[in-house]
């Protein structure tokens, strides 16, 4: 048999699995859903004054097998080779678990893995797939120095009889069942790897999935001593997989050829699911305890988005609900927070690609203005003040509505109710009352005394957080305490007015994921040190007691090595550079008369939309009329404005080019692009000594970066 006749039999036989379990799980997860009507969780989408609905990822189509994993004895209750997937599913010859299950640790993390049961070291192999739509068309083998890469895969079934289904719980604690039977496992007297017969065991009969019992529950099984083979001057039958290298384990990818194939794919308009290769660092913060809180910095590129919205699947996922002996308890009520609209499009339809079930997405962006009155103000203004955006303007105003409440308690309007509380703090802070008293800078009250009325306060926009304070402090829209868990993406950019609104969404005993960069800080009057942020700020400990600090990403698997080292120079001195998995084309840096500068990015973006046709491109810019007159080039040449969104620009489908986005720096965040052009790099306003903003601009490209200026760049820059 060939290389390539083998790889065909064992993709067509991996497919048959993978259609089985389609089939089978999504019957199975419809029947679960069905019995479980009563769920009455927030939906998959932006936030808004609605009242929760069943979430549309609830019905979202079943994902296609994600990988599989091979055990060098036969587990009572996984066999000797499982599969993980998006639901928990018993087939006739093999059991899939979710993604979510202890086990499938040793499919992401391999034989680091710290779950037990399978002990990872009676690990031999793990298999990930690839996917086009729902078809299996390819893998790729992670096997253990101890296995045989000839061999690893051969099929070994197991013996399976007709039994009642598990025991569920839906989430109102009432017991339900699948109509899908989930047959025992039978343990053959010899296991496969040629062992004498074991002593008969008790039977053991888990509440739940077997994959994800608990250790105490189920006897190990017997350890047998795994041995590296010794090296054997026989070659490997035709055809079979040739292990993978193995580089030392802190530097080793998991799924190597599939990671460096993803991340060279085209740029879409929307985040995707990276499960098939999920790799452990990322893993552990994913499935981190929902019990504590957790906080990570990531340099550009290193998953923080990736993280934050698997996580917030991982916490809601349904099939958490089916297993009551497991120690992670369900979620019913996550908010996965992120800067922008843009945002919040782009992640949210992967939360139903990977199974998440009450997660709702929120922009601050649209929580902002709603809040204040759905104002269109820009969220920062470059003439910003610390105490336009201090927490004590939005503690002011809910003491002041708990002091008006038997007045607001008359006036049904809200926004009536929001002029009451403004204007009293306003006239307070003219007067000299009492209740500016807390305003102990003189500078802060003669702000708010400015405003003279309601009215002025809305068409200010330095006033914007005050007033969305206010919203907040009435209860605008109901949403006090609701969440269970807030999953917070860009940390970096979120001031202490915004922290305060956040803090009252989140229930009592909440937790916190916090993903963020500080590097990429943007705006002077936010936290500038994580120490400063989860200390001084939000006053979080760990469970125990003990002072939390934060995890580290620091591998980068968008941006290449060179584009990375060029956008480093603005990182302050003796700070260690991400690292990037890849090389790529060095920057290009183009110098041209003021009065080509516009006409030269546009040009620039032409050129990139062509190269990358199947993708994304983007022209980045501090200055909105640069801006506006790259996209009147843009629309004379024949590009069209996307539905709804003007900045977003797209060519006939019959016109095979990139989609491409006109974004100032803002709207740029926690988004990534083929190539990226960014215009006049002096524009961009540093923060406190940092040029956040313009390390954000510089880092969202995949493939591509060109600079594109007329005036002086910031020094760190001409060191390049």
């Amino acid at each position: 048999m060939t290389s390539s006749q083998w790889r065909r039999d064992e993709i067509n036989s991996e497919q048959a699995v993978n259609e089985d379990y389609l089939n089978k799980a999504t019957r199975q997860r419809e029947s679960f859903l069905d019995r479980a009507h009563g769920v009455s969780t927030p939906r998959n989408s932006i936030w808004s004054a609605s009242s929760p609905k069943i979430p549309g990822s609830a019905r979202a189509p079943i994902r296609p097998l994600t990988g599989r994993v091979v055990l060098d004895y036969e587990d009572p209750d996984l066999g000797a080779s499982f599969y993980v997937g998006s639901w928990y599913t018993e087939l006739d010859h093999a059991v899939v678990i979710s993604w979510t299950a202890p086990s499938a640790r040793l499919l992401f993390t391999g034989s680091d893995s710290s779950w037990h049961d399978p002990d990872p070291r009676r690990l031999l192999a793990g298999r990930r797939f690839q996917h086009e739509g729902e078809v299996i068309v390819d893998f790729r083998d992670d096997v253990e120095p101890s296995a045989d890469a000839a061999t690893v895969f051969t099929p070994r079934t197991r013996s399976l009889a007709v039994a009642p289904p598990p025991a569920s719980r839906a989430p109102d604690g009432d017991p339900v069942t699948t109509t899908e039977p989930t047959p025992p496992i039978h343990t053959p007297d010899v296991d496969p790897a040629g062992d004498p017969p074991r002593p008969e065991e008790p039977t053991i009969t888990p509440a739940g999935p077997p994959s994800q019992r608990r250790t105490e529950d189920v006897p190990e099984p017997p350890q047998k001593p795994i041995k590296p083979e010794p090296p054997s001057d026989e070659p490997p039958p035709v055809g079979a997989p040739a292990p993978d290298p193995t580089p030392p384990a802190a530097d080793r990818l998991r799924a190597r050829d599939l990671v460096m194939e993803e991340i060279e794919k085209p740029r879409s308009d929307r985040l995707h699911s990276v499960l098939g290769t999920l790799q452990p660092d990322q893993d552990r913060l994913v499935t981190s305890p929902a019990t504590e809180h957790l906080a990570v910095q990531g340099h550009p590129g290193t998953g923080k988005t990736i993280v934050a919205t698997h996580r917030a699947a991982y916490l809601t996922h349904l099939d958490h609900d089916r297993d009551p002996s497991q120690a992670h308890v369900r979620l019913t009520s996550v908010g996965l927070v992120g800067p922008t609209d843009v945002w919040a499009s782009y992640v949210r339809q992967v939360l139903d690609d990977i199974g998440a079930h009450g997660v709702e997405v929120i922009s601050m962006q649209r929580l902002i203005r709603e809040l204040s009155g759905r104002l269109d103000h820009p969220l920062h203004h470059k003439d910003e003040r610390y105490f336009h955006s201090d927490a004590k303007n939005v503690v002011l105003a809910n003491e002041t509505a708990r002091r008006l409440k038997a007045d607001l308690s008359r006036v049904p309007n809200r926004k009536r109710q929001m002029r009451i509380i403004a204007e009293d703090i306003i006239n307070a802070c003219r007067t000299d009352r009492s209740v500016a008293d807390r305003l102990d800078d003189e500078q802060h009250r003669a702000w708010l005394a400015e405003a003279r009325n309601y009215d002025s306060a809305r068409r200010d926009k330095s006033y914007l957080l005050f007033l969305a304070g206010i919203g907040m402090s009435i209860d605008l829209c109901g949403n006090k305490g609701r969440y269970q868990h807030l999953i917070v993406d860009e940390v970096q950019d979120i001031r202490p007015a915004e922290w305060w609104i956040l803090s009252t969404l989140l229930r009592r005993g909440g937790r916190w994921s916090l993903f963020g960069d500080m590097n990429q800080r943007r705006a002077d009057h936010t936290s500038g040190t994580w120490e400063h942020l989860l200390q001084d700020v939000l006053e979080l400990d760990r469970s125990d007691g003990t002072e939390l600090g934060y995890e580290v990403l620091a591998t980068g698997y968008r941006s290449t090595r060179q584009i990375l080292r060029y956008a480093s120079g603005l990182l302050s001195p003796g700070q260690a550079s991400p690292v990037a998995l890849r090389d790529g084309p060095d920057p290009t840096i183009r110098r041209v008369g003021p009065k080509q500068l516009i006409s030269a990015a546009h040009e620039e973006s032409e050129r990139l939309a062509d190269e990358f046709s199947d993708g994304t491109v983007a022209v980045i810019a501090w200055d909105v009329d640069h801006l506006n007159a790259i996209q009147s080039l843009c629309l004379k040449a024949g590009w069209r404005q996307a539905e709804g969104d003007p900045w977003t620009l797209h060519h006939p489908p019959s016109d095979s080019r990139a989609r491409l986005r006109l974004a100032r720096p803002v709207f740029a965040r926690g988004l990534e692009f083929d190539g990226v052009v960014v215009v006049e790099p002096a524009d961009f306003r540093p923060n406190l000594g940092r040029h956040g903003s313009l390390y954000t601009a510089l880092t969202r490209a995949n493939q591509e970066l060109v600079v594109v200026y007329s005036k002086a760049l910031p020094k760190e820059l001409k060191r390049k």
